[in-house]
């Protein structure tokens, strides 16, 4: 009779070391699926960071050609502002030659060849008359090719902007696939509670390759602005009765920059400004100043006109084009904002500074094209 309580007992004690191993496999369960699902979310991790590793080496690579691809474009630019100004200049030197032509007839050249009176006159005669039209020639064959050179340029220009942007969008689309990558590491990194030091090191690569191509951007946004203020176009010319101004642009023309570039001289130098830069085209011809009677006006560009800035007006150069006018031994550098001389005996219409400064008056000069370095 005193065994059969043993039995409650030993019942009991099963029930409970059962109900322990139950206990224990439910924890090691949980503990294993926890652990697989670490495990997992670290083969994700690494299988991401290597296919950011793969995306970052392209990336390099895609950008080091969009940097070359920029560096073209700009190049191609600054060809065709300098072929334009060599265009400028054929076409100054052609007008000369029409001019002359037109004030002197070919009655000048007819009458030396009836003039001789030995065989050397005549042969003089005629060396003078080829000598004419060889020059005439060369300033027609001057303008054509200058302007089939301003064509060539213009296509590369536009060829290597297409290739510019082309590239660009490649850089674009694999910022994006990076962003995406990164963010798919990251949402892994997370539910399994990982460190995400690698992922921020990511971000900061990420946040570079950004900013680098933001730098780019803003880089193609300053010549283009720089571009948009050296516009050569028509106008009216100041200080020589030609034909009236026209309306300038409401938005003027900032100046403030352009003329800071002359340096402490202000102009009054034969040297060449840090900011400046000798394209090597030059013009020859009589000059002249103007002042009295347009200060405070609106120049063809927009500006308003200060006879004592070291300014001057072109008939043809582009607007934030600089001029160093040489006149016996001294040299005064000038910003072409104005359109003028319209009377075509004159090449260049110099500020009253300037043209006071160098002494000039309907003289003689020697002009050299700068523009900003």
């Amino acid at each position: 009779m005193r065994g059969r309580p043993l039995v409650p007992v030993v019942l009991a004690a099963l029930l409970a070391l059962a109900g322990q191993a139950a206990r224990a496999d439910s924890v090691g369960n949980r503990l294993g699926r926890a652990r697989e699902t670490q495990h997992q979310a670290r083969d994700s991790v690494r299988v991401l960071q290597s296919k950011l590793s793969t995306l970052r080496a392209r990336l390099a690579r895609r950008q080091a050609v969009l940097d070359r691809a920029t560096s073209a474009v700009l190049a191609a630019r600054e060809n065709l502002r300098n072929t334009t100004l060599r265009l400028d200049v054929a076409k100054d030197t052609l007008a000369g030659r029409v001019r002359a032509a037109y004030e002197y007839g070919p009655a000048s050249t007819i009458g030396v060849l009836l003039a001789a009176q030995t065989p050397a006159d005549l042969a003089s005669a005629d060396e003078f008359a080829r000598s004419v039209i060889t020059e005439d020639q060369r300033a027609v064959s001057g303008v054509v090719d200058a302007r089939n050179a301003v064509t060539e340029r213009q296509q590369t220009l536009e060829a290597r902007q297409e290739d510019l942007q082309r590239r660009a969008r490649q850089v674009t689309a694999i910022l994006d696939s990076i962003r995406t990558k990164l963010s798919q590491a990251q949402d892994a990194a997370r539910r399994a509670d990982l460190q995400v030091a690698s992922l921020q090191r990511e971000h900061a690569a990420l946040e570079a390759a950004q900013a680098r191509e933001q730098a780019r951007q803003r880089k193609l946004q300053q010549q283009r602005s720089a571009d948009g203020q050296l516009v050569s176009g028509d106008g009216a010319g100041a200080g020589d009765g030609g034909p009236p101004a026209p309306v300038p642009d409401p938005s003027g023309f900032d100046q403030t920059h352009l003329l800071s570039l002359l340096g402490p001289t202000g102009g009054r130098t034969c040297g060449t400004p840090s900011g400046l830069r000798d394209t090597g085209q030059r013009l020859s011809g009589k000059a002249t100043w103007y002042g009295p009677g347009f200060a405070g006006k609106h120049t063809a560009s927009g500006a308003i006109f200060d006879p004592s800035l070291f300014t001057a007006a072109h008939r043809t150069l582009p607007f934030g084009t600089f001029l160093r006018v040489h006149h016996g031994r001294k040299c005064a550098i000038v910003l072409v904002n104005d359109r003028g001389p319209f009377n075509y005996d004159r090449i260049v219409d110099l500020s009253q500074a300037a043209g006071q400064y160098l002494g000039v008056s309907l003289t003689q000069v020697t002009v050299d094209i700068l523009v900003p370095a």
